[in-house]
């Protein structure tokens, strides 16, 4: 009403439209970071488990009494489950800092002395 009745509306919604102009370029740059980023992991990894596969299939056919195919599936499913480990454990060691400081704030707490002491028989009395 208050727009309305000072007759901004054209104003107010330029304003508006400028404001999503400007959150929607900052919200493309920030999706093809990410985009970029997840991508490149995937492609990281899947290079990765293709240059396992070759190596394997390599040493394979060239030690054909010493490897065998059980063997290259035990390599291959133990350094996958080994790294899956590894992702998980280093998942959250951003949070590390936060969680540093909510240890320091609760053990403050804990440790200090509280200024009523319930077992004390000192203070006045009610009757």
């Amino acid at each position: 009403r208050t727009v309305a009745a000072l007759t901004m509306e054209k104003a107010q919604f330029e304003k508006y439209k400028d404001a999503l102009r400007s959150s929607e370029e900052s919200f493309y740059l920030t999706a093809l970071k990410n985009g970029l980023t997840n991508g490149s992991s995937v492609f990281i990894q899947q290079w990765v488990n293709a240059l396992h596969i070759w190596w394997g299939g390599y040493l394979l056919s060239l030690h054909p009494d010493t490897y065998t195919f059980s063997n290259l599936l035990t390599a291959m499913f133990g350094m996958m489950f080994s790294l899956f480990g590894v992702g998980n454990a280093f998942q959250n060691l951003s949070d590390k800092s936060k969680t540093k400081e909510s240890a320091r704030r609760i053990l403050h707490v804990l440790d200090r002395k509280s200024l009523i002491d319930p077992l004390s028989d000192d203070g006045q009395k009610l009757d």
